[in-house]
């Protein structure tokens, strides 16, 4: 005779071959529901984005017109905001104070030589992170941009003084067709 014998009635078994067996089904129902509840609800979603004045399906009338009604509003949304950030710019634009650049101009008619004078740049705005700028100038005559000149640079200066003259030699008669062009530039 054994030492150790443990003794399970048949009716013990059957009792937890039935609950295991029913949890199993239970859990089996359980994901069956939710693949049917899922499959259910995107046929609905494709219904609802398909029909079309009652029909089911796809009516290219309709769907033309939904599309145009959809550009139209697309379209009056885009305009708006394009005038407001026009308008928005344009205030912008109005703020915007790069200071002023003091100037001469004389011409000399016997050598034919215009003189231009760089004098002296006020409250050019702060362009270097320690608040100042290093501000030169660059000149030029269009329509060619043959012959430019350059200032020298000042350094952490906002107010600068230039004193500096550059001579282009043109004749008068075509004074009167060339653009004197001044653009201030931070160096660095």
């Amino acid at each position: 005779m054994p030492l150790y014998s443990r003794a399970v009635s048949y009716g013990a078994v059957v009792s937890l071959s039935i609950i295991g067996v029913t949890f199993g089904l239970l859990l089996l129902l359980w994901f069956c529901k939710r693949c049917v509840l899922r499959k259910r609800r995107s046929k609905k979603d494709t219904k609802k984005m398909s029909m079309a004045g009652g029909k089911l399906g796809a009516d290219l009338k309709t769907a033309a017109f939904l599309g145009e009604a959809t550009k139209n509003k697309d379209l009056i949304a885009l305009k708006t905001d394009m005038e407001e950030n026009e308008a928005q710019q344009a205030d912008e634009k109005e703020k915007v104070y790069a200071g002023k650049l003091h100037f001469s101009l004389d011409y000399d008619f016997q050598k034919g030589e215009l003189t231009v004078g760089v004098l002296e740049a006020v409250d050019l705005p702060a362009m270097d992170m320690c608040g100042t700028s290093d501000p030169y100038v660059k000149l030029y005559l269009l329509p060619n941009k043959k012959r430019k000149f350059e200032t020298k640079v000042h350094r952490k200066i906002l107010n600068p003084v230039f004193n500096e003259t550059f001579v282009f030699k043109i004749p008068y008669a075509e004074v009167a067709s060339k653009t004197l062009v001044l653009m201030v530039y931070d160096f660095d």
